[in-house]
């Protein structure tokens, strides 16, 4: 066993037919899209047959953008893992996990600091709606803005701080326009759609009928 192993038994979850599995290969996906070095934190409760998959899009000292989807299962999985996109992806890709929908949690314990402060799942107060074809305007707005302003050989540091300052310009008071960028490159909206806006604590979520994005600003922000 390597330092960066669990330590726990292998575990696995079976999803809920090939459909199920082809919507959670498109999630991780389009997460890795954003960060392909990244994470995604699964939650399975033994009490339901569900599960949770958070990514991050957005996270630092400007505050941080998570996007979150649930997927089917054939029954209840008692899993809380936080392992690499890359190690997930590479489980869905093996058709003969297909065959049975059962996937393996990679065994790679993955250092993402924004899944040990994860959202409430509970007492969300409604705030409001917002019309898609807005909420889509901000995130390609603030993409084309990102594209022109990016130097050819940039910094690091430079990088973010452009990054903070586009996608953590608040579109609502509270709400950091990183939202409506997870929103769209996650594919959870479509100029159709009705977006719901939540509010718990710091936390704002946007909800479609595809997904969920939750985001909070630093205090200072």
């Amino acid at each position: 066993m390597t330092p960066f192993e669990s330590g726990q038994p292998s575990q696995s979850l079976h999803l809920a037919g090939p459909n199920v599995w082809q919507d959670l290969k498109t999630f991780i996906g389009r997460a890795r899209r954003v960060d392909g070095g990244g994470a995604v934190h699964l939650s399975a409760p033994k009490s339901r047959p569900i599960l949770a998959a958070w990514v991050s899009i957005l996270d630092g000292v400007a505050g941080t953008v998570l996007g979150m989807r649930t997927f089917e299962l054939t029954h209840p999985g008692n899993v809380e893992a936080t392992v690499y996109l890359a190690g997930v992806a590479d489980r869905l890709a093996r058709e003969v996990n297909l065959l049975h929908s059962e996937l393996g949690i990679p065994p790679v314990v993955a250092a993402a600091n924004w899944a040990r402060d994860l959202p409430p799942i509970s007492n969300w107060e409604p705030v409001g709606k917002l019309d898609a074809e807005e909420v889509i305007s901000a995130a390609r707005t603030g993409a084309d803005e990102l594209a022109q302003n990016t130097p050819e050989v940039p910094g690091m540091p430079m990088v973010i701080a452009l990054r903070n300052r586009i996608w953590f310009t608040p579109m609502l008071p509270g709400v950091p326009t990183g939202a409506a960028f997870g929103l769209d490159v996650l594919g959870f909206i479509h100029p159709d759609d009705e977006v719901a806006v939540y509010r718990s604590g710091s936390w704002f979520r946007l909800s479609t009928r595809a997904g969920h994005v939750v985001a909070r600003m630093a205090p200072d922000s």
